[in-house]
């Protein structure tokens, strides 16, 4: 079966734009990425574990925003690991700024 030359300059228009929308995504998170390193202090307000869950949130957050699922299933999923992991770092800010503060222990 042969394609009209419209058929493919249509498909071919289509495939670029999801290379843009990719690239998009990826700029976006190597620059939350860049940053949750030169936010990463050994022991101070953003120790590695909490560097880790920002990156993973970032990578989280771009697959949500540039990819499209076949089913709702893996959109879920991937909502419900972000507001894990913001939960996560809210948690940890809690206990940073308590015992900082001196509020608390934990």
């Amino acid at each position: 079966m042969y394609k009209s030359f419209s058929a493919i300059l249509k498909e071919t228009e289509e495939v670029y734009q999801r290379l843009e929308r990719y690239e998009q995504v990826m700029r976006r998170l190597k620059m939350r990425l860049e940053s949750s390193v030169r936010d990463f202090k050994p022991g101070g307000v953003k120790d590695f574990d909490l560097c880790i869950a920002d990156a993973l949130e970032a990578v989280l957050e771009a697959l949500d925003d540039g990819l499209h699922y076949p089913d709702d299933y893996t959109d879920r999923f991937i909502k419900l690991k972000i507001y894990q992991l913001r939960n996560q770092q809210n948690a940890f800010g809690e206990r940073y700024h308590g015992v900082v503060l001196g509020l608390g222990n934990n």
